[in-house]
């Protein structure tokens, strides 16, 4: 559960970046 947690963090945090 962690893990999807922290990749759905990533994944947003690089649709902000972008």
């Amino acid at each position: 559960m962690g893990f999807y947690i922290i990749l759905k963090l990533s994944i947003f945090i690089l649709t902000f970046l972008s």
